[in-house]
């Protein structure tokens, strides 16, 4: 099954702003500046990058009077489902040649043996999601904030470790919109291990000082309500107060929710069944980080942010 990325209606984000899903897996993004036709994140597959791409330089074209601007591409992170379609754009027989950007992080990574494993063994399980996938680290790599200027808009890339060390969020200052990678979601964000969650913290708080109008995340409800930047602040500090209260809890338990009395179904709402497992898992990984962070706090110093 081919899984073709769709653009998604838009309930009142700025027009420049094309939102695209690809069958329930993520949301990536696509800004329409003056300068460039910016794409955020490439999906996991060659199929769905090349129709991405098609699609974003049609509206482009449209927006602009019949002839878009040139591609520019950001990873926002490493993960299969953002950057594993980047052979369209920087590999070496690229169909839409373009500057992928990402931040040194990212490029390791997406050199690593390890990931090379994932892939292999992803495409060994489902050879058609994953087909033409490839491992192809972005072109230019940075390190630290980042700003794209794109003659309207200009698109600032910024450090957001928490989720996975070398992440980066997307600002928009004129008109105050976020897109917030993985930094942000519905019903809460991935942290993979001790040693994240102080970073996932401070990087919640950084963004909610931006103030946005409009937070749009890769796995979110999409309705573009900055609110969840809060509502996600509001669980990891109710998760490190149940890690301290009950300090000595087994982080391996399969009850752990229960035992720390936040069940995960307390946060499932508007997630659909389908997908219960997989954030429950987000939410034992987080309440074992909040664990480590009480029962370790001196080995809890944080990931090596971008």
């Amino acid at each position: 099954m081919e899984e073709l990325p769709i653009l998604l209606p838009n309930p009142g984000w700025d027009p420049r702003i094309l939102a695209f899903r690809s069958a329930d897996v993520v949301t990536v993004f696509a800004i329409l500046t003056r300068r460039w036709t910016l794409l955020v994140d490439t999906l996991y597959s060659s199929v769905g990058a090349l129709e991405l791409a098609r699609q974003a330089l049609q509206a482009a074209a449209l927006l602009h009077g019949g002839k878009a601007p040139p591609l520019l591409v950001v990873n926002t992170h490493a993960d299969w489902d953002h950057a594993w379609g980047n052979q369209t754009f920087a590999g070496p027989e690229a169909a839409f040649p373009a500057p992928v950007l990402g931040t040194r992080e990212c490029a390791r990574r997406l050199r690593q043996a390890e990931d090379a494993s994932e892939l292999r063994a992803m495409q060994a399980r489902e050879p058609q999601r994953f087909a033409g996938a490839s491992l192809v680290p972005p072109s230019l790599a940075f390190e630290g904030p980042l700003e794209i200027d794109g003659g309207d808009l200009v698109a600032h890339l910024l450090p957001a470790p928490g989720h996975v060390p070398g992440q980066v969020v997307v600002w928009l200052p004129e008109i105050r919109h976020l897109l917030a990678a993985d930094a942000v979601e519905h019903p809460m964000p991935f942290v993979q291990g001790p040693g994240h969650l102080k970073d996932m913290m401070e990087t919640l708080e950084a963004l909610q000082r931006l103030a946005p109008l409009r937070v749009l995340a890769c796995h979110d409800l999409l309705d573009g309500d900055p609110r969840l930047i809060q509502k996600n602040l509001d669980y990891f500090s109710r998760v490190r107060e149940a890690a301290r209260t009950h300090d000595g809890t087994d982080p391996q338990s399969p009850d752990l929710d229960r035992l720390l009395d936040l069940p995960f179904e307390e946060f499932c709402g508007g997630v659909p069944r389908q997908a219960w497992e997989f954030y429950r898992g987000a939410h034992l990984k987080a309440l074992r980080a909040a664990l480590a962070e009480v029962q370790d706090p001196a080995g809890q110093d944080g990931a090596p942010g971008c």
